[in-house]
């Protein structure tokens, strides 16, 4: 269990009838400012206009998601008000940030204001800004008085992001988001780059198949790399190896005649077999159709040295127990992206002891609790449709405050 109990005794509510809708929309577009929303919905159309293939389709749009769904609910009112609203996932994500943002903006100091919506529209994604948001109004809903820190402006003064207070008990509160590929050997920007270029050029080739690139570490991310790994592809088919740039080995197995269709079982079990390599990204590409798919491509890197996510979020955690001031127990939560099962990841114990790592590392007084969070997921209450983040909880054993065991909310 979390040392620090929490029930939702001030519900977010909201209608999202569309009214309610429209009102939300409206007050989160005003902090923002309308021309601020508009530019940066012209970045995000730019953004995926200029982009395609796997690149666009999985690192692009996931990263504009929250944006979607603000422009989603924009164009809902953008003449007279509908009888009736479709609202997508995103819109929903949205709307509750909005409702959580209503409900703290006036206990929120002007310039911690200015530079919450400062974040929130810059290209570096939403992820950070609204766990803090989020994590404020899941202390706020459990009854905790909130009141947000502002550093003294001295260069190496550090503070964490808000105090929460309920009866005798103040927590400080610091949030951390990793980004999508922090402590990867290959990461997938570059990846998927990759494969769109090796896809494409294979296309025009008549050509389908297998090519596998094996990095001694880790994948550079440049043009000039890529395109001299697309020089050394053949230009027919049959098998092959050779020495890449980079320190890199290229080889393939290809095939001609696009028309051939591999049956969607076989697919299936050739992509399994390849997703249990470690450090290793893989894409697959083709038409596929009711019989199977004609004509994939799968395009394979895999470094040779592991990934280093865990050391990484070692030095994250420890970076966020320095912010705490030592005089209230802190707790620390880490949103953590793209993770499938938090109950996997608590039964293999990998980041209980990174955890307890951090634990063993900070005074018993700084860090009380360590709480890893998931992707948001939308769940129907009975205060209606709310936004939550799975969360895996680890308290600090030299604390008293209630017991000790994990928790998945």
């Amino acid at each position: 269990m979390s040392l620090f109990q929490e029930e939702r005794v001030r519900p977010l509510q909201a209608s999202l009838d569309v009214p309610d809708v429209a009102s939300l929309t409206s007050d989160l577009v005003q902090v923002l400012g309308p021309g601020n929303v508009e530019r940066r919905f012209q970045r995000m159309r730019r953004t995926i206009a200029a982009e395609k293939g796997t690149y666009r389709d999985r690192w692009v749009l996931p990263n504009q998601r929250w944006w979607a769904g603000l422009e989603h609910l924009t164009g809902l009112f953008c003449g007279a008000p509908p009888a009736r609203i479709h609202l997508t996932e995103e819109a929903v994500w949205v709307l509750e940030s909005a409702l959580t943002l209503r409900t703290l903006l006036p206990g929120i100091p002007g310039e911690l204001r200015k530079q919450f919506t400062g974040r929130l529209l810059s290209s570096e994604g939403v992820a950070s800004p609204l766990l803090e948001l989020s994590m404020a109004g899941h202390f706020w809903q459990a009854g905790y008085a909130i009141t947000w820190l502002q550093g003294s402006g001295v260069v190496g003064d550090r503070t964490s992001e808000f105090v929460a207070s309920a009866h005798d008990l103040e927590l400080e509160i610091e949030c951390k988001s990793k980004t999508r590929d922090a402590g990867r050997r290959v990461a997938r920007p570059a990846f998927y780059r990759l494969a769109d270029s090796i896809t494409e050029l294979l296309q025009e080739r008549g050509l389908y198949g297998e090519v596998r690139v094996e990095l001694a570490d880790r994948m550079p991310v440049g043009n000039r790399w890529r395109e001299e790994v697309l020089a050394r592809l053949p230009s027919r088919e049959g098998r092959g190896t050779v020495a890449g740039p980079g320190a890199c080995q290229i080889s393939w197995e290809l095939f001609r005649g696009g028309k051939i269709v591999v049956p969607e079982s076989a697919l299936r079990d050739t992509i399994s077999a390849l997703r249990h390599e470690p450090f290793a990204h893989l894409s697959v590409t083709g038409a596929g159709g009711p019989s199977g798919s004609r004509g994939p491509i799968v395009v394979i890197a895999r470094s040779g040295k592991p990934d280093r996510i865990l050391e990484s979020i070692q030095r994250e955690l420890l970076d966020a127990a320095d912010q705490f001031s030592g005089t209230r127990p802190g707790v620390i939560c880490m949103y953590l992206p793209e993770v499938e099962s938090l109950e996997a990841i608590k039964d293999s114990g990998v980041l209980e002891g990174v955890a307890h790592a951090a634990f063993n590392r900070r005074s018993q007084r700084q860090v009380a609790e360590i709480r890893f969070l998931a992707d948001p997921v939308i769940e129907d209450t009975r205060f209606g449709k709310s936004t939550r983040y799975p969360v895996l909880a680890f308290a600090n054993p030299s604390f008293e405050v209630g017991p000790r065991e994990t928790s998945i909310a």
